[in-house]
Formats: structure tokens, sequence, C-alpha cells
């Protein structure tokens, strides 16, 4: 069973790559009203989102529409295989999540991504439990769930993946690393990249809600904030100074993105 995210442009990328691994099983796309003819076009089953659902508002959606014991959300920006199927088909734990990868012959603008994206996760090669504090900043988009284990409305009325995963955290979900559930990330063009760290940063923004002035003050620290991070995530890893050094550009550039986004709700009109 496939929960693959929204998004209408990565729809067959995702379905041609779960497809080819071997999966056979029910589909189930996400998205707004306009997209169904595309997923029946794609022999998938349509669940219509709610208009402005966040992207786990939908997942939430798909999870609930599915009859399966398992079900594995699949991102439209990874890259998955016949290992990875079996990996998914054989899991065991309540959660259960692989390593996302640069895909090969990656260029410099796919592997800075990558790089501003997952810098935080261990090395592919890591496997077994992932502890509480851990498990909110898995990747949403390589995961496979027990359905039976989780509280469909607590996941629908979560603000984003790292809230809900946290939420499952503590209610005591049983999380696994799997090191044989391994995507590789495919990002968009580095166009569509700065927008959805714009549009992302703005969604934060207004699920913060700060006064005006800490808002502004923090967007603008962002330029220097998010690099230093990357900095300090990276620089120890043996090999990586190089890399960080030819992806810093690119890192500025995500984060100044992001500062717009930011900027445009602490500027914008405010609610009441």
């Amino acid at each position: 069973m496939i929960v693959a995210e929204i998004g209408s442009g990565g729809w067959p990328r995702a379905l041609e790559a779960v497809r080819r691994a071997g999966f056979e099983g029910e589909t189930i796309l996400v998205g707004s009203a306009a997209l169904q003819p595309a997923a029946e076009g794609l022999r998938a089953r349509f669940v219509p989102a709610e208009p402005g659902a966040s992207a786990q508002r939908q997942r939430a959606q798909g999870l609930a529409a599915s009859r399966a014991e398992l079900a594995a959300s699949v991102s439209e920006d990874y890259i998955v295989d016949a290992a990875w199927l079996a990996a998914a088909r054989s899991a065991e734990a309540d959660v259960t999540c692989g390593p996302v990868t640069p895909p090969a012959g990656a260029g410099w603008a796919a592997r800075a991504a990558w790089m501003w994206e997952y810098a935080h996760l261990p090395a592919a090669e890591a496997a077994g439990p992932i502890a509480a504090r851990e498990a909110a900043w898995i990747p949403a988009g390589n995961v496979v769930y027990r359905r039976a284990a989780l509280p469909l409305d607590e996941l629908a009325a979560a603000a984003s993946e790292i809230e809900a995963h946290g939420a499952l955290a503590a209610r005591g979900l049983r999380f696994v690393r799997d090191p044989r559930l391994r995507a590789g990330y495919r990002p968009p063009s580095p166009a569509a990249f700065l927008r959805d760290r714009k549009r992302w940063s703005a969604e934060w923004a207004r699920r913060a809600g700060r006064s005006r002035p800490i808002a502004v003050a923090a967007a603008l620290a962002l330029p220097l904030v998010l690099p230093a991070r990357q900095a300090r995530w990276w620089l120890p890893r043996p090999g990586w100074r190089l890399r960080f050094a030819a992806a810093l550009p690119a890192f500025l550039a995500f984060s100044v993105a992001q500062a717009l986004g930011e900027l445009s709700v602490a500027l914008g009109p405010r609610r009441p």
C-alpha cells in the first residue's frame, strides 16, 4: 500500500518509481479536485484534499482512506527500488523510516539541496530504534506506518510532519530506522526549490505567531544563522569540508529565500 504525497508534477514520477520496483497494490493520491483526472489516468485512487490543507493534513487523509495494514508515505521527490519495496513490506515497527541519499550523478544544485534538507540525518547505514527526541525529524516522505497504531485524528490536526511524529513518539509508538528502506532524493529545479523554501518558511512563520519586531529580526538573521547551522552539521564530518564550501553559495540563496518567506508574513497584514 503506497500513499503518494501531494503535488501534480511529481505524481507520475512517484508512481513510476514504486511500480517499477514491483508494487501492484492500491495507490492513493491526495490533491485538489482539479487533479482528479490525472489521478484516474495513473490508475490510482483519488482522495480530494481539503481546501488549504497542509502536506501533513493531506498525508493524514491518505492514511485514513487506506484499507491496508501497512501504509507507506512516498515523496514525489524520492526514487525507490525493489530493495526498498521489500523492506517496506517487511516493516514491523509502528513507524519505520529509511535514509534519504542524493541520486547517482546528482549535480551541484541537487547535491546542495540534499545537504540542506538532510544534514540532520545520521549516516545512511544507521539502523535500529529511534529515540523519541529524534523521531520528529525523520523524513516524512520515506516512512512506513502500521495503521492500527496511528491516532489518525491527531495526525490530521498536526501542523507539520515534525509535530505529527513528535506526538506519535510522545504516545510511545515504536520508531525504527531501516537502512534497506533507502530512497534517493531527486529535488525539483533550483527555482522551484527556492519557491518551496520561501513557502515553507512563510507557513512556519504563520504558525509561530511572533510579534512583528521579533519576527522581522528573526527573518533578517536567517542568512547568517542557517548557513552556520549547516556548517555545524557538515564541517565535523570527514571529507565534507570542500563539499560544504562548494555548496555555500546555494546555502546562502536558500537562506535568503526562507528569510523572504518569513518577512512576507512579518510585514504583511496581521491577523485579528
